[in-house]
């Protein structure tokens, strides 16, 4: 689970920075790409994913993995 964010002028570092989130997979604008059509190419966005804090990951009888949230995470 993930929610992806990115915008012409959003700033991962300056979003961390005033809301103290930790994001994942981060990308300023003017990095590099190192994927898909930016591949060695200045990004003209900002993006970056957020994910909620897992405590532990367990698998049920199914082997479907499944996540217990802190709840430092949801009040």
């Amino acid at each position: 689970m993930a929610f992806h964010v990115a915008g012409d002028t959003f700033s991962p570092v300056t979003a961390e920075k005033n809301t103290g989130l930790s994001f994942f997979r981060k990308s300023e604008i003017g990095d590099i790409g190192t994927i898909g059509m930016h591949k060695g190419k200045p990004i003209s966005y900002g993006a970056a994913e957020l994910r909620p804090p897992f405590e532990h990951v367990y698998s049920n009888h199914e082997h479907t993995p499944y996540f217990i949230v802190t709840s430092d995470y949801i009040g």
